[in-house]
């Protein structure tokens, strides 16, 4: 443990638990009356007057912000320690909703992570490993090695682009010893959006509120099987936030029909799955059907809009960002 005083601020440094990397550091600052930490080891929790800040707690953010000012001040910033995550933004958000991309970025910060975007990523390689072309899947599985080489957590909004790193990476390098082991590094550190923010940041939105008050209900994409996830820890978020209501749908974990290229060979079929779906969703009477998969969530929308079922269809990292954005407004007017 380090101690450094100045500007008659205390900063303590302390080694890390699970919730951070190896090898990162914990910052705990006392500011005059306010003590706060990031992660709260039992150490700290056992001394008088502590008010604790856990990872993920609303006002990390703004901890975040104070210890990097007397950090600076006292020509310590470079030792802050920051959770850095690279967003692989997968190939459908990317062309077809950004917005998610920018939202999963907006949230993340707003966490405390400092994220970046390497601009060489290209598609993991999933259609054409989904179809039997498994040389061309790893030609892109050898790029997106070399692209995320340095990360030190992968995040993506998409389960099944996860999915493919985590469960298929390993088994497309199986006869190449050197890339086997960083195919297995990396689905490591690889994470679905809301696999991280609720296993790895630990966060609690109890403090945000929608703009306006919302109904939703959710959709429990097929990949997050292959990630081991249910669909509780989405639902749960959606709970935590102010405005939010919820109502689960009838079939939430059957497929919508996309598929991939399921969709394109046996449109009649895909067809029947989706507007199943889309009447199951619109029953709920819910505005706004949560959908983490880019795919999916295409599918969907486009089921919505055929079918006439004024139902929105988000990414979660949406309906979270736009809760920051609001609640950020609320605490400046307030003030």
């Amino acid at each position: 443990m380090q101690i450094s005083s100045q500007l008659s601020t205390r900063i303590i440094w302390a080694q890390t638990g699970h919730q951070i990397p190896v090898g990162q550091l914990v910052v705990l600052a006392e500011i005059g009356p306010i003590h706060a930490c990031v992660t709260c080891p039992d150490w700290w929790r056992r001394l008088p007057g502590r008010q604790v800040l856990p990872t993920g707690n609303a006002h990390f953010g703004k901890l975040r912000k104070i210890s990097a000012e007397l950090l600076h001040c006292a020509k310590l910033r470079h030792m802050l320690p920051v959770m850095r995550v690279s967003l692989f933004v997968a190939c459908l958000t990317d062309l077809f909703a950004p917005d998610v991309g920018m939202a999963v970025v907006q949230s993340l910060e707003h966490f405390g992570c400092e994220v970046d975007f390497p601009t060489a990523q290209t598609c993991c390689g999933q259609p054409a490993f989904n179809n039997g072309f498994p040389a061309d899947a790893r030609t892109l599985a050898i790029r997106m090695l070399d692209v995320f080489q340095n990360a030190d957590y992968v995040v993506t909004p998409s389960g099944s682009c996860c999915a493919m790193i985590r469960a298929h990476y390993p088994e497309l390098f199986h006869d190449d010893p050197q890339r086997y082991d960083r195919a297995v590094d990396l689905a490591a550190r690889c994470y679905e959006y809301v696999e991280f923010i609720t296993k790895i940041l630990k966060v609690d939105l109890s403090s945000l509120t929608l703009p306006e008050d919302e109904k939703f209900t959710y959709h429990y994409t097929c990949h997050l099987r292959t990630l081991g996830a249910s669909g509780a820890p989405a639902i749960a978020l959606l709970k935590q936030l102010g405005g939010a209501s919820f109502t689960e749908m009838e079939k939430a974990d059957q497929c919508c029909g996309f598929g991939g290229t399921f969709a394109i060979k046996y449109t009649d079929i895909s067809g029947a799955m989706v507007r199943d779906k889309v009447q199951c969703g619109a029953a709920t009477g819910a505005d706004t059907m949560i959908v983490n998969d880019g795919g999916c969530a295409m599918n969907i929308s486009g089921g919505c809009h055929r079918h006439n079922v004024p139902m929105k269809v988000r990414h979660i990292s949406q309906i979270i960002a736009a809760a920051i954005e609001h609640s950020a407004k609320k605490s400046k007017v307030g003030k």
